[in-house]
């Protein structure tokens, strides 16, 4: 009896390990195409901070071309960064060393 109780445990957890693996994969797969908008992050904890944001930026914002004088749209780029903030003052973030840990491009917009 005990041994068919494990066995449905372990059977569980591993269907669990699945689908999160699945999820994970297909919500990353999700966010790269543009159609999830990945979460704004900003958590701190103690000397520390992770702070999340995604980025629109012009591709023509600082160059002028003739590509880029048009009345056409000017193409975008969405990028998700991800930043650590760590504190070098105690009570203050301004002189923080700051470190980024993840920019992926989310896709494209025009």
């Amino acid at each position: 009896m005990r041994s068919r109780r494990l066995k449905g445990v372990m059977l569980a957890l591993a269907a669990s390990i699945v689908v999160l693996a699945l999820s994970c994969g297909l919500g990353g797969a999700a966010v790269r195409a543009g159609t999830l908008a990945p979460p704004d992050v900003d958590l701190e904890l103690g000397e520390t901070r992770l702070v999340g944001r995604l980025s629109i930026i012009p591709f023509c914002s600082q160059l002028i071309s003739a590509e880029c004088v048009t009345d056409k749209p000017v193409p975008r780029e969405r990028i998700y960064t991800l930043w650590l903030f760590s504190r070098r003052q105690p009570g203050t973030w301004e002189r923080a060393e700051v470190r980024q840990i993840v920019a992926v491009s989310v896709g494209s917009r025009r």
